[in-house]
């Protein structure tokens, strides 16, 4: 059975780290440790950091700890992530434990589409087991030198209310299963695809949801973007378990399981197909963003078998109405006179901008007064569109989890696969 807290995979953005064990120790246990750094007041930062472990054969490891270091009332980690390389040279990296501020490492390294995630918390302390017969394995990379390593990307981002500056950091450890007791690699589900349509007006609510499972929609060979996986559209996929990740301004997130009939086409997205029935309602159900809950769905040997045409629908709800005094309606720099700044990624395509282009064109720039648009647009801070963006003022729809391949009759039941190859 998964633990409690398993499968913390979360949302989108940062981290740092530094530390690698000699080969010997790294065959059982990986430890690293994220540099200290500082966040000024008032503001958030998000950082990464490369660390490449000496590793001649695959590491298939079935327990991570994430410590996050250095908080307080004033002072909280909005989210650690780690991802293994999965490209050609790890050579276009910097230096290890070099600290880089970086949205989300898209701009750190070669290929941010060639990642895995492999980690993720917002609390302070997790701990993530996988059940008997189940680890995730990492592929080692070449490095230009001849050898062999697991290129680790470390991402961490910090949120200092404070009026002084704090320093931060991240410890993660990676726990190696028992040789010869996996019979299922477990890939994360790291759904992000309802960001592009997060688009909340001032004095508004809305929701906006999507979809994961068989056939969704892919990025790249097989991945979806952020680092998660997607099964193929007839294979049947056995969920361990899912989580959340909003930010300040999420009231609510929800996730069904559904069918439609016939099988929704990948093109389609996010728009709800015809005949949808939901098969199970809230599967998950919160409306905590600081410390979601991690939910299990393993049961009777496995996890929840998701067969071609169902899927794991999520949905996120957003107020921008400044009701609450813990939500504020979003300010940003007003850019065209009389028209609400920021626009979701949906909308910015539309209208011809890249995907990459939107992705960061979304979010209004942030402002409290007049005085932190000086030079920009019209000069003035007024009442802007939620949209997605990578900093706590802005936010975002994202579903973590991880899941592992049915056999081919559509059976989850871990103990009854053989051995893995190098399992």
């Amino acid at each position: 059975m998964l633990s409690p807290r398993a499968l913390a995979l979360l949302a989108v953005a940062a981290l740092a780290s530094a530390i690698s064990p000699p080969p010997a120790a790294a065959k059982r246990t990986i430890r690293m440790r994220v540099p200290s750094f500082v966040v000024q007041p008032h503001t958030d930062r998000e950082v990464c950091t490369f660390v490449p472990v000496p590793m001649k054969e695959q590491f298939n490891f079935q327990k991570s700890v994430v410590v996050n270091v250095g908080g307080d009332k004033h002072f909280t980690t909005h989210h650690f992530l780690a991802w293994v390389y999965t490209g050609t040279s790890v050579d276009g990296f910097p230096k290890r434990g070099e600290i880089v501020d970086s949205k989300a490492c898209l701009d750190f390294g070669p290929d941010p589409n060639a990642r895995t995630l492999i980690a993720g918390a917002q609390a302070v302390k997790l701990v993530t087991t996988f059940g008997e017969g189940l680890a995730q394995q990492l592929t080692p990379t070449a490095s230009g030198s001849g050898k062999q390593v697991l290129g680790i990307i470390l991402n961490s981002h910090w949120i200092n209310s404070g009026d002084k500056p704090k320093r931060a950091a991240v410890k993660l450890t990676l726990v190696a299963a028992k040789p010869h007791t996996v019979r299922r690699f477990v890939l994360p589900i790291f759904e992000v695809t309802a960001n592009a349509y997060i688009g909340v007006a001032p004095g508004q609510q809305s929701s906006e949801h999507c979809y994961w499972g068989p056939g969704s929609a892919k990025f790249g060979q097989g991945t979806s973007i952020g680092g998660g996986s997607v099964p193929d559209k007839n294979a049947t996929a056995c969920v361990v378990g899912i989580t959340s990740h909003m930010h300040k301004r999420g009231v609510l997130f929800t996730v069904d399981l559904v069918k439609s009939t016939p099988t929704r086409p990948v093109n389609t997205l996010c728009f709800t197909p015809p005949n949808e029935e939901v098969l199970s309602a809230d599967l998950l159900r919160t409306t905590q963003y600081t410390d979601p809950p991690q939910v299990s769905l393993m049961g009777n040997g496995g996890g929840m078998a998701i067969h071609p045409g169902e899927f794991l629908r999520y949905t996120c709800t957003h107020d921008n109405t400044g009701a609450d005094a813990q939500r504020p309606v979003k300010m940003g720099c007003e850019v065209t006179p009389g028209v609400a700044p920021g626009a979701s990624i949906f909308s910015l395509v539309l209208k011809g901008l890249t995907f990459d282009e939107a992705t960061r064109q979304a979010a209004a720039r942030r402002c409290s007064s007049d005085a932190d648009c000086a030079g920009f647009g019209t000069g003035k801070c007024v009442p802007a569109n939620l949209a997605f963006g990578f900093t706590s003022d802005d936010d975002m729809c994202i579903m973590p989890g991880g899941y592992y391949d049915a056999d081919t009759s559509g059976n989850c039941d871990v103990m009854s696969f053989p051995v893995e190859p190098n399992g």
